[in-house]
């Protein structure tokens, strides 16, 4: 081998070990990079994550895992563990988590993102606690859920914010019995046009909202099971339902009562301000309709304001006919704006009142105050002439105001000393300067 070769040879070999080397400290550095830290979540939790990546023991406890192997459970389970709280870096790194089961726990609140990142969660259950609340967030971002149970999640009556289902678009089947509810707001389950189950046994409901059931215009049918329970105990005593839901071909309906029609109740009309006190320098109050609850067909209220005085106090944007439109509950405001008249007078009262279309009730008459904010006047007294002469000299006694009043302003004058062999006074001892 000549010596030319030997040298090849060596300088090939010392760059096969350099590039080994660095493929080493590459593949490393990403091996490192691809874990998730597991310390400070619910000894629970941890517990579960590491029995399914095949990490037991306390050896191995609160260190990095590896992220693709947390990624790769589909499931966890964990009721019946006395679990009293939760964060939302519990389940960090779990993002192909299909089903969670926090059932039978001794949860009291769950924070707002508890849930966000499980964006293929499929079936979530966490009733048997103690909540006190749910936010109205807490199920955002889980777009692909098909099952949330919630029964028995609350010892009292559970509060339901109106948007808390409103991104759950592929739901079918939503559990809530035994959750003390006693109404449910019109657009709780708006959106949710993939339901087919709804559970609301052994609640204390007394009616349903008339088009609580709207969104459902087609298949799948929706079932919805009002009893169950102990039949002493007669829970969800609603002796009729709308004739909307009764109607509605993809709505069937599980309770007693299901085929008894309840009268017509058209829906209230409420003319709300945002202030009912505003100031007379510039001050503003909105002015809306609002309905009890929605109806099928527009409403239109025609508002007229009553003055004591005439409009120039204030001035109104917008047009005087507030409109809410079909399927929703409230009407765009108007702005009503006082205007400052530096003119010192008491503050004025108005009165609103509305005519509203058919198939709707009311509106009863509401009011506002615009506050004067101009100070009380003061009097200034003036002589054409001082001093005057003895012999026959004459001097005008004139009133002025440092500004305007509402009101009329008498000034009654008298001269102190009396002294009558010195001057005469004229007949017209009262001077009086007409409002404004």
């Amino acid at each position: 081998m000549s010596k030319n070769h030997r040298k090849f040879r060596v300088r090939w070999c010392i760059l096969l070990c350099i590039w080994g080397l660095i493929l080493h400290l590459f593949f490393s550095y990403d091996a490192r990079a691809q874990t998730t830290n597991i310390c400070n979540r619910a000894d629970v939790i941890e517990t579960e994550i590491l029995r399914q990546i095949n990490l037991p023991g306390t050896d191995v406890k609160c260190h990095e895992v590896p992220s693709a192997r947390l990624a790769e459970i589909k499931s966890i389970g964990v009721s019946n563990k006395g679990i009293t709280s939760l964060s939302p870096n519990d389940f960090a790194g779990l993002t192909n988590l299909e089903v969670l089961n926090l059932t039978d726990n001794n949860l009291t609140n769950f924070h707002e993102n508890l849930f966000s990142g499980l964006t293929e969660l499929k079936e979530l259950l966490i009733g048997g606690n103690s909540l006190t609340s749910l936010h109205k967030d807490l199920f955002n971002g889980l777009a692909n859920l098909k099952t949330l149970n919630l029964k028995n999640t609350s010892p009292t009556s559970l509060p339901l914010h109106k948007d808390l289902f409103n991104e759950l678009t592929e739901l079918k089947n939503l559990y809530l019995g035994r959750n003390s509810l006693t109404s449910l707001h019109e657009d709780l389950f708006d959106g949710l046009t993939k339901l087919e189950s709804l559970a609301l046994e052994e609640n204390f409901l007394t009616s349903l909202p008339e088009n609580i059931f709207r969104f459902k215009k087609g298949p799948p049918k929706l079932t919805v099971w009002l009893e169950g329970g102990d039949p002493v105990i007669q829970y969800n005593k609603i002796p009729c339902f709308p004739a909307s839901i009764i109607k509605n071909q993809s709505v069937r309906l599980i309770h007693r009562n299901s085929k008894k029609t309840c009268a017509f109740i058209p829906p209230v009309v409420t003319l709300e301000l945002s202030s009912t006190i505003i100031s007379e320098n510039g001050g503003q109050t909105r002015l809306n309709a609002s309905l009890n609850k929605s109806s099928g067909e527009e409403t239109m209220i025609t508002v007229v304001i009553i003055n004591p005085s005439s409009s120039a106090d204030y001035e109104v944007t917008g047009n005087l006919i507030l409109t809410v439109p079909a399927g929703q509950r409230t009407s765009e405001a108007i702005t009503i704006t006082a205007r400052d008249n530096n003119i010192d007078e008491p503050n004025k009262r108005f009165t609103i009142t509305g005519t509203s279309t058919k198939n709707v009730t009311g509106p009863q008459n509401i009011t506002f105050t615009i506050e004067d904010d101009d100070d009380t006047p003061t009097v200034t007294l003036s002589l054409s002439e001082n001093p005057i002469r003895e012999n026959g000299g004459q001097t005008i006694v004139k009133a002025t105001l440092n500004h305007p009043s509402g009101a009329p302003t008498t000034i009654v004058i008298s001269i102190i000393p009396e002294s009558p062999e010195d001057y005469t006074l004229s007949d017209q001892r009262t001077l009086t300067i007409p409002a404004g």
